[in-house]
């Protein structure tokens, strides 16, 4: 079943009831309604002082579930994360990571460069992986893949070019670690040769 959110209800005489209506459950912060649960969760700001907070009806959901999402909610926005979306893909990261290199100023052969090397030989392979669980293991297999690619003419890459791929894209999963402050970073202390 798919779960609907909404601000307001209809009543049955067909006017709308005022959007904080429902009945107080023994959890705090949940509201029992007629369609499902209203949940209101307010913290404050960690970075700025503010008060903050979301206020949703769910439709069609069990207490434990609205307890669940609360919950959730209220880490998120201690997190300071509300509303926020975080790139799911290498390529999403990467479209994000060129866009403020742009912003940045930086040269724009060197831009070009990184698109390049993006677009031919890093996200044909990984960019399918969500961020999140790309691990050493898929990175060393990376390495090996293309240390073993061929240029149009039949011979080998030079490895120079290669390691420049690899900071290329140490480069990118740097940006997407401290900008989306994810978990973990896979490890790439291994030597290619």
């Amino acid at each position: 079943m798919k779960k609907q959110t909404t601000g307001t209800k209809d009543t049955k005489e067909g006017g709308r009831e005022p959007k904080r209506a429902g009945k107080q459950t023994k959890s705090p912060g949940i509201k029992k309604t007629k369609r499902g649960y209203r949940i209101e969760v307010r913290a404050t700001d960690p970075k700025t002082g503010k008060r903050i907070g979301r206020d949703r009806e769910i439709i069609g959901i069990s207490k434990n579930e609205a307890v669940a999402l609360r919950s959730q909610w209220k880490e998120e926005l201690l997190m300071g994360r509300q509303e926020k979306a975080v790139p799911k893909t290498l390529s999403d990261c990467a479209r994000a990571w060129l866009k403020y290199c742009t912003g940045k100023g930086e040269a724009r052969s060197t831009l070009e460069n990184k698109v390049e090397v993006l677009t031919n030989h890093v996200l044909p392979v990984l960019g399918n992986y969500y961020t999140e669980y790309l691990d050493r293991e898929d990175l060393m297999k990376w390495v090996e893949d293309v240390s073993r690619k061929r240029m149009p003419n039949g011979e080998r890459y030079a490895k120079e070019t290669v390691l420049c791929w690899w900071r290329r894209l140490k480069a990118l999963l740097r940006w997407v670690v401290a900008k989306h402050k994810l978990p973990s970073y896979p490890k790439t202390n291994f030597r290619y040769s």
